[in-house]
């Protein structure tokens, strides 16, 4: 049960570096703590669930939750936190708060309040080492964190 609970936390653990990094790139380029961040991922989440429903092809859902996550990204830059770059850091934190809560009630006005999820046949195939379980999905969320981490 331990060695189980340690490959959950390793899966945790490397969702919670996609994010970080993302955290840490906006404020390494730009100096701005981005709050809104999770809800630019929700968008690019959002966007990638309905054109896999759509198309059924997760390469372009995965194009797509780029596409749409990077161009929230770009006006949130551009309409936000351009006009306020020579304002205290303060500032810039207090607005995105504010676009935070702004996406956050938007996509639960346009999607609703309940949870969505993708199709359970994808990635659901599990592998078993001894009493150890190891889904796709964990090996998938490991695998992209690690090459990220590399990569960046």
């Amino acid at each position: 049960m331990l060695i189980q609970q340690i490959v959950n936390g390793l899966t945790i653990g490397s969702l919670y570096a996609l994010i970080a990094m993302g955290l840490a790139l906006v404020y390494g380029i730009l100096r701005i703590i981005h709050v809104a961040h999770a809800g630019v991922y929700v968008v690019g989440a959002y966007a990638g669930l309905y054109t896999f429903l759509l198309t059924h092809s997760l390469l372009l859902a995965v194009l797509s939750s780029m596409f749409f996550a990077a161009v929230v990204g770009i006006v949130i830059q551009a309409f936000v936190y351009v006009p306020l770059v020579k304002y205290l850091p303060l500032i810039s934190l207090i607005a995105s708060i504010g676009v935070f809560i702004s996406l956050e009630e938007s996509i639960r006005l346009i999607f609703g309040p309940y949870i969505k999820s993708y199709p359970a046949g994808l990635f659901s195939g599990e592998y078993h080492i001894g009493s150890v379980v190891l889904s796709q999905s964990q090996i998938l969320v490991i695998v992209v964190s690690f090459v990220s981490i590399l990569l960046i």
